[in-house]
């Protein structure tokens, strides 16, 4: 079993069946692809996953890590510590043994997956604190409700931690309110640009942030004033 984890590879008709349909096929048929006579949509969705999500960690990450690195955008050690963390949040879960908590662990991660996989930002920008806010926020309020569980459902030290995270949780969420960033704080005043757009039709509006703008046109629903 530990050999399926550590050295992948395909076995009988999962390759040559499954995906091969996955490679070939848009996703949504390759999906419902019966094969002789029946549809085995496990075997399917996981044609699917190694076509496109194994793909993209093992090549994308990899390469956009790697000129991150060399360009100096990014510094190694960032990644690790939140791999490590990562870590040793999901090992608090097991020694815990609390099954709601381990439940909602899961819905945690399973955001991650989906909002990860469909953002638009680059995939060095996922993992910056910085960039890619709108993908991770809903996946780190289910985890720190869990650090909140691990904290209020022990005595042990795990829930001694846990109380530390939650107190240094609450005082950085806390120090967010006084800092406003200039990428959404300040920009443009909309009805100086809407009377500027009522004067001439073909002016582009300056919009948030700055240095965005927006084209309308002319014969058009005015926007509102």
């Amino acid at each position: 079993m530990p050999d399926v984890l550590l050295k992948g590879r395909f076995w009988g008709k999962e390759g040559p069946v499954f995906f091969v349909h996955a490679w070939t096929l848009p996703w949504h048929e390759a999906l419902l692809a019966p094969w002789v006579g029946y549809l085995n949509i496990v075997a399917t969705s996981a044609g699917l996953l190694a076509r496109n999500l194994a793909n993209m960690l093992a090549q994308g990450i990899a390469a956009d890590l790697q000129s991150a690195f060399r360009a100096g955008d990014t510094v190694l050690w960032a990644p690790l510590i939140t791999v490590a963390v990562f870590c040793l949040f999901a090992a608090a879960l097991v020694l815990r043994r609390r099954m709601d908590l381990i439940w909602l662990f899961a819905a945690g991660c399973c955001l991650t997956v989906v909002t990860y996989y469909g953002a638009l930002a680059d995939l060095v920008g996922l993992i910056s604190p910085e960039a890619g806010n709108r993908y991770h926020y809903v996946p780190q309020a289910v985890f720190a409700l869990v650090v909140l569980g691990l904290a209020a459902t022990g005595h042990d030290i795990v829930a001694k931690l846990s109380w530390i995270v939650v107190v240094w949780l609450i005082v950085v969420g806390m120090g967010g309110y006084f800092q406003t960033s200039e990428l959404i704080g300040h920009g443009p005043d909309w009805h100086t640009e809407v009377k500027a757009w009522h004067k001439d039709p073909n002016h582009a509006l300056n919009i948030w942030p700055r240095g965005w703008v927006m084209r309308l046109p002319p014969h058009g629903r005015d926007p509102a004033p």
